[in-house]
C-alpha cells in the first residue's frame, strides 16, 4: 500500500506559473463583479426542492429515455421526408422521462454552442452530467458562465 505525505505544502507557485496567489484571488473577485453587473447574485440563493445528485442519478429511467429518444427520431425523419409540414402535424413528442432540480459545485463546463455541457459534484457524487439548452435561459443566466 502506498503511504502519501499528508503535511501542507509551503511551496507558492513557482514564477513559471506567471500568476501569484493574489493574482487569481483578483481574477475571482473580478468574475464575482462581473456577475453582480448581470445583476444576479454570484452566491446565490436558496432553491428549494432540490434533489442531491445520488438521488437525481437513480431516478434516471431508461425506458422513458429510449421512448423519447425515438420520438426525437421519429420528429426529424418527419421533417427530412417533407420539410413544409406543420409543427402540429409533426408526431408527438414522449416526454415521460423524470425532471428534477439539482445544484452542485460546476468542476467543468463546455459551450457547445446551443448547449452548455457541465460536470457537476456534491457531496453525494463525484460526478454528474448535465446538458442546459441556452434557448432555456435568460440571456444573463448564458452571459454568466464566466470567462472564456
Amino acid at each position: 500500500m502506498r503511504q502519501y505525505d499528508r503535511g501542507v505544502s509551503t511551496d507558492t507557485p513557482s514564477s513559471s506559473a506567471g500568476v501569484t496567489p493574489n493574482e487569481y484571488e483578483q481574477q475571482r473577485r473580478e468574475n464575482r463583479e462581473a456577475v453582480r453587473a448581470l445583476g444576479l447574485d454570484p452566491y446565490g440563493g436558496r432553491t428549494d426542492g432540490l434533489l442531491s445528485l445520488q438521488d437525481a442519478w437513480s431516478r434516471y429511467d431508461a425506458d422513458a429515455d429510449k421512448a423519447h429518444q425515438a420520438s426525437v427520431a421519429s420528429r426529424k425523419a418527419a421533417k427530412k421526408d417533407a420539410p413544409d409540414i406543420a409543427e402540429a402535424d409533426l408526431p408527438a413528442l414522449v416526454a415521460d422521462r423524470p425532471r428534477v432540480k439539482v445544484a452542485g459545485r460546476v468542476v467543468l463546463c463546455r459551450d457547445g454552442g446551443k448547449l452548455v455541457w457541465m460536470n457537476l459534484r456534491d457531496g453525494t457524487r463525484e460526478s454528474f452530467q448535465i446538458a442546459v439548452s441556452k434557448r432555456d435561459c435568460d440571456e444573463a443566466g448564458c452571459q454568466a458562465d464566466g470567462p472564456r
